[in-house]
């Protein structure tokens, strides 16, 4: 986006780092949209930055939704 407002590089950068340990570690729902985000680290405008405080926020609503893995029933057979 050429005539596009810039915004503050580092801290975009700051956000896009903690969003990238995020996505890896915890959040994979949040992968995509991290990896869109970490292509405007050179040059960051006010639309990504808003992106990422965008992301931020869902973040936020859905801390409560978890993924539970959970072993199979254990059936014996002799």
């Amino acid at each position: 986006m050429e005539n596009e407002a810039p915004a503050n590089p580092q801290e975009y950068a700051s956000i896009v780092e903690g969003l990238t340990f995020g996505a890896y570690a915890t959040r994979p729902d949040i992968a995509c949209a991290v990896g869109q985000l970490s292509q405007f680290l050179n040059k960051p405008s006010t639309t990504y930055m808003h992106a990422a405080k965008h992301v931020l926020r869902y973040l936020q609503r859905t801390s409560t939704l978890r993924i539970m893995y959970r072993p199979p029933p254990l059936q014996l057979q002799g």
